[in-house]
């Protein structure tokens, strides 16, 4: 796939745009670096009318007195996916942000409120500190190639910097995925968080970006970015896959084609998991009616910490399991078990919001959450916790407003990250909720 990023640089060639933003400074260091997010009501064929409620909020919650914002973002429910340019158009006027990224969800985050499958829309926008950076860039694929990443220099150079992050976000259609791998390879300790839009067609975008003093449209089957960097600006990621481990973890001992698994710990994974059914079935019921209806498995390298949740695609009559990944590597993979429901969810979003507050305590230098930008899975929500806001709760609780999404995936690494200690791979999950969260590092006076 060859993908085109758009540059502002005139005399390039047709097929290398790239389009690179003013680098935007932040507000001096006198002002007090604040996010705000409100969320419109539900406002049946009514689309300017929810983005003018969202609006009226915001400007209530910022105050009269409120600077221009750094970056905003305008999250538009799937109904209203045709009314996107305008609404983009109308928010990045009335707020007058620097820069302003907007995405159609299944549904949208804002106010402390989730709401699904619904015409409304949800706004973000705020200061971020003193001396940051918000570079955006676009990648448009017109099809067909591999990614040749030498003829992205320029956007090398920006993403290498030191004490860059991304947010990243494309349509179904897009190459984000490789994009991703792309600014993994350039920055391998550089968070990477961001989510895919959920169209309800293909006829239309599903992103927009704008920037003072830059024109942009993000068409179809394109991807766009934000590097994000600063003396006092950290950006952490949490990534809640919504899976909890059954059984013992154990190590893949034979697999071939890359996503099969022939052996665990010498046996087939058939006989692994006839035996932990066996087993649970006289000590929880319900673990093994899950383990028959819901079953997943995650799968890491043996040095690290954390899984990878992963579909299981199939056996085979051998007793061998196909699965939804294509690095399993005989002696180097471990896996282990996983089911995932609504209450497995719930105690996965715990562990990893205790071990991020862990993260933060130790690692995270005292920084002040200022905004957490949400990608919740569509497939999560009421339909997985037959309540509302779950997963924003869990983020409010953090003292920063949220605003996002629900996505058509979400990205990010896996776990929570605060500080990077080495490579942080960036991957396309499925049932999560990925957040980045802003945060103000400016020293105390």
């Amino acid at each position: 796939m060859t993908v085109v990023i758009k540059r502002r640089r005139a005399g390039m060639a047709k097929l290398l745009r790239c389009c690179l933003g003013i680098s935007l400074l932040a507000t001096p260091a006198t002002s007090l670096a604040a996010f705000h997010s409100a969320l419109s009501s539900v406002k049946p064929n009514d689309a300017s009318g929810a983005l003018d409620e969202a609006l009226t909020l915001l400007a209530f919650e910022r105050g009269a007195e409120a600077p221009v914002p750094d970056l905003a973002f305008l999250c538009v429910g799937m109904p209203f996916e045709s009314s996107l340019e305008a609404l983009v158009d109308e928010a990045f006027e009335r707020t007058r942000a620097r820069v302003l990224v907007g995405v159609v969800g299944a549904g949208v985050i804002g106010g402390g409120r989730e709401r699904e499958m619904a015409e409304c829309v949800s706004v973000a926008a705020g200061t971020l500190p003193a001396g940051t950076v918000v570079e955006p860039f676009v990648f448009e694929s017109p099809g067909g190639g591999e990614l040749p990443a030498e003829d992205y220099r320029q956007t090398e150079r920006l993403v290498k910097r030191e004490g860059t992050s991304c947010l990243l976000f494309g349509d179904p259609f897009s190459p984000v995925r490789d994009v991703a791998k792309l600014l993994d390879a350039w920055a391998p300790g550089a968070l990477v968080v961001g989510g895919i839009s959920c169209p309800a067609s293909q006829r239309t975008a599903s992103l927009a970006l704008r920037e003072v003093g830059t024109s942009h449209r993000v068409g179809r089957g394109s991807a766009l970015g934000l590097a994000l960097r600063g003396p006092n600006l950290a950006v952490h990621s949490v990534t809640a896959q919504g899976a909890v481990g059954v059984g013992e973890p154990m190590t893949v001992t034979s697999s071939s084609a890359g996503n099969v698994v022939g052996a665990l710990d010498g046996e087939t994974p058939v006989d692994r998991l006839r035996t932990l059914l066996e087993a649970l079935s006289k000590t929880d019921p319900r673990s093994a009616k899950l383990l028959q209806e819901a079953l997943l498995v995650g799968v890491r390298a043996t040095d690290e910490e954390d899984f990878l949740v992963r579909q299981v695609l199939g056996a085979t009559t051998a007793g061998e399991l196909l699965i939804g990944d294509p690095s399993i590597v005989a002696g180097e993979t471990r896996l282990q078990f996983m089911v995932r429901d609504g209450v497995a969810a719930r105690e996965d979003l715990e562990s990893v919001f205790r071990r991020y507050a862990l993260e933060r305590q130790f690692s995270g230098g005292g920084a002040r959450p200022l905004l957490s930008f949400l990608t919740s899975c569509a497939g999560r929500g009421e339909g997985l916790f037959e309540e509302a806001n779950v997963d924003t709760d869990a983020l409010s609780e953090l003292g920063a407003p949220v605003c996002g999404f629900f996505a058509n995936g979400e990205l990010g690494p896996v776990g929570a990250r605060v500080a990077s200690g080495g490579p942080t791979p960036t991957y396309l999950h499925g049932f999560t909720a990925t957040a980045a969260v802003l945060c103000d590092g400016t020293p105390a006076e």
